[in-house]
């Protein structure tokens, strides 16, 4: 059949065990969901995650197959925006249908609507949607013999990749009949609270045909990697020997406490161990500034606020004699304080059992509370960051005094045990594992969980022993309307210098012109005006460090200041400098310094780099009379709060303009004649609105396009009356960036 796989759902499955859960009753009661958890990936059919189910159907989401169609796509939309913590988790998004639907329809361009506005459902980036195709849905239509349903489809589809196991579970073929109260379980026809879908009927397509289907070509054929629940075939007497039949044993599973959920998804993270090597280095500032403060077995740090924080919003301990008894007293003795901590979790006490020994599996041994904490946090509750501090696994030795704070040990208990130099828990063999554990997960999350110097150099990272393990965040930011020429040699270029690059697109120009008059006719500006959006999104599929979001300021004034502290500020961690570029600037190898403030020669809060403009192609450049600012990078360590206003370009409104010694490639002359028209239409419609200075109109054919050498080469500069800014182009003999030398 003509199915083309799609290289993004091939790499999310390919020698995976899969299982596809459906939302039929059959497995109900049966607490499957941990079995559930322990495939690869998680599949679902027109659903998000079975609420209140999550025992039985499990507690994960990767890949939804979905019809977009009719009533479905609200509810989906709906069940995305309610839960964002679910929603991050989805890995893509599949439709298994005709791309019309059965109606007038457009399920294509439903589909669309999940990547609308990612963060409107918490997401930071676009999730992959792939599409059957038409033809092998109808291929498959014709040789089933009826229109196939959304799951079903969906086990045709999976088995078109290479999968290792396929587990069909909580599909039985309309067994029970087609109403949605025996259909269905309960959170499949609720979406979140609003039992939406039971308002509409049910269209169980032709499951005798499906069924026969099924049984006589797809479990002949591909039984071999099938695995079936029970019920799946033996309600409709179809039971095979082609299949493995999936009977495990019914499980406890871990579903995320509420309240600790509310208070820490999506949000920055320190975790505060009570390690001593703390004392003295003054990261009780750099502790506070994050969202949310953890302390393990100790309330407060009282005495050492300077070192390790002053304040406490969660408290993880040990459901210990001694934990209590320090609780109880700070308890007596700091009662304002005690009052704003938001959340307390005994480990032993207040979690299922079940619980401390799947976290001792997964750590390889019975876990200290701290550790326990970080697994229970990476594992259930997706902080947006956490940094894990004055940890050391008993390294510093084996007193009290190297073991821990002084402020851990100031109540009467631990002071007693002063002179202990034994202590069970702090012995190799159990910490040598708990080590190894939290080395690998800084491996495995290396983009969400970091660790403080000294706490780095115990795992054997290597890196300084300072607070801070990695270099502070930079930033990358585009403002983009047109950009197909150079946007892929632009990001190319500054990307091995920043942790993110941001690209904020809008398919209207400023002032919301929407034409020109060109030749004597009007023409109008297409949306997108040309193939950027589709670019950025090649090379986001690839690096999810690439940002591609829509935002549409309307004028050059404040669009900078706008971007960095309404867009990028509040969602993201606030780095130590952001450098904004425009889609036909390409860096040097040199930009690495100038991200790198304490590189600078001026105190001030940003600097912009030199340019070398070229004209037409590299061979060429042109001087401007009238410097402009190139790429400007803002030293986010010298602003307090937000990025003062900005002007038509990204420097602040009434600084003066200071340039380091920095190289820059401005392309904007070098693009596309289709291109390079749209830019001259667009700035002879708005630059009255925006108040720049009036372009020449005949500028694009009588000087760009008509520029020579030898014969028309002199006052190159498009603004009317300023012609002699750009004198004339000039050979160029200096050296050009790689990613430049094919492409220009």
């Amino acid at each position: 059949m003509t199915y083309q796989l799609d290289q993004r759902i091939y790499d999310l499955v390919t020698g995976k065990r899969i299982a596809l859960v459906g939302p039929g009753r059959g497995l109900m009661n049966t607490r499957y969901g941990a079995a559930i958890g322990e495939y690869d990936v998680v599949c679902r059919v027109n659903e998000v995650f079975p609420w209140e189910y999550e025992e039985d159907y499990g507690n994960r989401t990767d890949i939804i197959f979905h019809s977009f169609g009719g009533n479905t796509i609200n509810t989906l939309t709906l069940a995305l925006e309610r839960n964002p913590f679910i929603a991050q988790q989805v890995k893509a998004f599949i439709l298994p249908q005709l791309s019309g639907g059965h109606t007038d329809d457009n399920r294509l361009s439903s589909a669309a609507e999940v990547n609308r506005d990612p963060q409107r459902y918490g997401r930071r980036g676009q999730v992959p949607i792939h599409h059957c195709g038409d033809d092998y849905w109808q291929e498959c239509a014709e040789e089933i013999g009826s229109t196939p349903n959304t799951g079903y489809m969906a086990i045709l589809l999976l088995l078109k990749y290479d999968i290792t196991e396929l587990l069909i579970c909580g599909m039985d073929f309309y067994a029970d009949g087609i109403e949605h109260a025996t259909a269905h379980y309960p959170a499949y026809m609720g979406w979140g609270g609003d039992n939406y879908k039971a308002q509409f009927p049910n269209n169980p397509h032709d499951q005798a045909n499906q069924l026969r289907h099924f049984t006589e070509v797809v479990l002949p054929k591909h039984g071999h990697k099938i695995v079936l629940q029970g019920a799946v075939l033996s309600s409709r007497g179809a039971d095979r020997e082609d299949a493995t039949i999936w009977q495990p044993s019914p499980g406890s599973l871990q579903t995320p406490d509420r309240s600790l959920l509310e208070i820490v998804h999506g949000r920055r993270v320190a975790m505060v161990g009570p390690a001593p090597y703390l004392s003295g280095t003054g990261s009780g500032k750099i502790i506070d500034d994050y969202d949310v403060v953890i302390r393990i077995n100790q309330v407060g740090a009282f005495g050492e606020e300077d070192d390790y924080g002053s304040r406490t919003d969660v408290l993880f301990h040990a459901d210990g004699r001694p934990a209590i008894r320090a609780i109880a007293k700070a308890r007596r003795k700091h009662k304002k304080y005690c009052d704003q901590i938001r959340y307390v979790l005994s480990i032993g006490r207040d979690t299922d059992r079940s619980l401390w020994h799947e976290l001792g599996r997964k750590v390889g041994w019975s876990p200290n509370t701290g550790i326990a904490a970080i697994c229970m946090l990476m594992e259930y509750y997706y902080p947006a960051e956490l940094f894990v501090t004055g940890f050391s696994f008993y390294q510093e030795g084996q007193r009290v005094d190297d073991r821990h704070s002084k402020s851990y040990q100031a109540d009467a208990e631990r002071a007693a045990h002063k002179d202990e130099t034994v202590c069970a828990q702090s012995g190799r063999a159990n910490q040598e594992p708990q080590r190894q554990w939290l080395k690998r997960m800084t491996d495995k999350f290396s983009d969400i969980l970091r660790v403080d110097g000294r706490l780095a150099s115990i795992l054997g990272e290597h890196m300084p022993a300072s607070i801070t393990t990695t270099a502070p965040k930079k930033y990358a930011a585009y403002r983009a309307y047109y950009g197909e020429d150079f946007i892929r040699q632009s990001i190319e270029a500054i990307r091995p210098y920043v942790d993110d690059v941001f690209v904020f697109w809008s398919d209207r120009a400023f002032a919301d012109v929407t034409g020109a008059r060109w030749d004597g006719e009007w023409v109008t500006f297409p949306k997108p005006i040309d193939r950027l959006p589709e670019i950025v999104l090649e090379m986001a599929h690839d690096d999810d460090k690439i940002h591609l979001i829509y935002d549409h300021w309307g004028m050059p004034d404040g669009q900078w200041s706008h971007l960095i502290n309404d867009r990028i500020l509040p969602d993201y961690e606030r780095p130590s400098s952001i450098i904004c570029m425009e889609t036909d600037m390409v860096v040097g190898p040199d930009a690495e310094q100038a991200m790198c403030p304490s590189e600078w020669t001026t105190s001030g809060p940003l600097v912009s780099m030199g340019e070398v403009t070229f004209w037409k192609t590299t061979r060429h450049c042109v001087t401007r009379e009238n410097p402009r600012p190139g790429p400007v990078i803002y030293d986010m360590t010298r602003i307090d709060g937000d990025v003062p206003d900005t002007d038509k370009s990204s420097w602040t409104k009434g600084e003066p303009l200071v340039f380091m010694d920095a190289t820059a490639y401005n392309m904007g002359f070098c693009v596309s004649p289709e291109i390079m028209l749209i830019k001259h239409l667009t700035a002879i419609a708005f630059s009255s609105a925006i108040e720049d200075s009036a372009p020449n109109v005949d500028w694009y054919r009588d000087t760009w396009q008509s520029w020579d050498y030898d014969t028309n080469n002199t006052d190159l500069e498009i603004a009317r009356g300023y012609e002699h800014f750009l004198p004339r182009a000039e050979l160029y003999a200096g050296g050009v960036p790689a990613v430049l030398t094919e492409d220009a």
